[in-house]
């Protein structure tokens, strides 16, 4: 099975050209070793929250912002192998230590669930996605596959290129901040990673609106499988699709 590497951090604003200078090196590095995707994303609609958010989780700074990453690997096992070689590569040497207080990252290993292209063209280079962090009880995975499988028209309508659903498969909990600390994750849900793929984020404005007026996704007629209050999300600006 398919397996995401999904990692939030905090990146001072100012460094921005760092990161992505550190995130291409990174991407040769790894698609080397097996990674399928690596994509970077900018956070430029992460919205504050007072018990759940992006920024809370990573303990933001005002002159910080969130980004989100992911890496798609065939399977679970050339992940694991891949990132022991990553770390001792010499060319990462070149532009370590990255950019980001790595102590605030939050990192999870998950199963791709679904993957859904929306419309035509949903393969073509991401510029945009809206962010989903949330725990759904594990009992539930199924009705949670069928929530997002009705949902998937719905952002069709709404201009989306593809929909990305990631069940936690190896997302640990930490001391500081986790992925499970930041959805506050009980011991019977399991965490999951999902996200929406937009052309732009013209789209993503006027499709969000037209999203959560869709008679199709509201509570009676598709009805969420987990605690929406738990849930955070956020909209990236794409720096990097590799």
């Amino acid at each position: 099975m398919a397996s995401i590497t999904g990692v939030v951090a905090p990146v001072k604003t100012a460094d921005k050209h760092a990161f992505l200078r550190h995130s291409r090196v990174a991407a040769e590095v790894l698609r080397e070793h097996g990674a399928l995707q690596i994509v970077e994303n900018w956070g430029d609609d992460v919205p504050d929250g007072e018990a759940t958010s992006f920024p809370f989780a990573v303990d933001r700074q005002s002159e910080e912002t969130v980004i989100l990453s992911w890496v798609l690997w065939p399977d679970r096992q050339t992940a694991a192998t891949a990132m022991q070689i990553f770390m001792d590569d010499k060319r990462m040497e070149a532009v370590n230590p990255p950019p980001f207080d790595g102590r605030r990252a939050i990192v999870g290993e998950f199963d791709l669930l679904l993957d859904m292209p929306c419309k035509a063209g949903g393969d073509r280079p991401i510029r945009y996605v809206d962010a989903f962090l949330a725990a759904v009880p594990t009992v539930n995975r199924a009705a949670y596959v069928e929530h997002a499988t009705l949902s998937a028209p719905v952002f069709h309508d709404a201009g989306a290129l593809r929909l990305v659903e990631c069940w936690g498969a190896d997302v640990p909990d930490g001391e500081l901040s986790s992925m499970p600390m930041a959805v506050k994750k009980t011991a019977e849900e399991t965490v999951v990673l999902s996200w929406v793929v937009w052309p732009d984020r013209a789209t993503r404005e006027t499709g969000m609106t037209q999203v959560f007026d869709d008679p199709r996704i509201q509570p009676d007629a598709n009805p969420m499988p987990f605690d929406g209050k738990r849930l955070i999300y956020g909209g990236f600006e794409t720096l990097l699709h590799a």
